[in-house]
């Protein structure tokens, strides 16, 4: 499809160390900055082994050019598509931006969600990813990052595959993959 690049990482984690601690029976605080650093690890693990995204974040996916009239995103759960930008074939070549509604439609109901172009999409430069769609992604609640309204079966697993980072128990490694591979996207 294309190459999905995060342009904004999340600005909160899915797992608070003191819940991972409280998981990990962790009683003393001096672990905190790598249970911190584990959890980030850990949701990036989850993210990619499923295909979901956690945390609200910025992605842009970068494109040789309009595959389809209709095609999906490839990334879930969608919040918002907030551009979709392209370089022009004009020389110069010059960097367009299309607008919803009169260039192209958003579906963020389907799964992987979808643009449809209204009227054919542009004609785009002979050059490396002249199409650029950048899109929030991510679980959240009410357009907050800090309420996050992920599911538990996704910070369960998070948490065990912590686990298995901390205590090097390969079993927890298991435990997370068991608990997310219904859930896991296939590409």
């Amino acid at each position: 499809m294309g190459t999905i690049t995060t342009i904004i990482e999340p600005t909160a984690e899915p797992v608070t160390i003191a819940e991972l601690s409280q998981a990990l029976r962790v009683d003393q605080s001096d672990d905190d900055a790598r249970l911190a650093m584990l959890i980030s690890v850990s949701r990036r693990w989850v993210e990619q082994f499923t295909g979901y995204y956690l945390m609200p974040q910025v992605v842009e996916l970068s494109l040789q050019s309009f595959p389809n009239a209709i095609f999906q995103l490839g990334v879930w759960p969608i919040i918002s598509v907030d551009s979709v930008k392209y370089d022009d074939t004009g020389s110069p070549q010059t960097e367009q931006t299309l607008t919803e509604g009169s260039d192209y439609l958003i579906d963020l109901v389907t799964l992987n969600g979808q643009l449809c172009a209204v009227n054919g999409w542009p004609a785009v430069a002979a050059k490396f990813n002249p199409v650029r769609i950048r899109m929030t992604v991510g679980h959240a609640l009410a357009g907050s990052p800090e309420v996050s309204t992920v599911p538990d079966f996704f910070r369960e697993a998070l948490m065990a595959y912590a686990g298995y980072l901390y205590d090097d128990e390969s079993s927890m490694k298991d435990l997370a993959e068991q608990i997310l591979i219904p859930y896991r996207m296939l590409s």
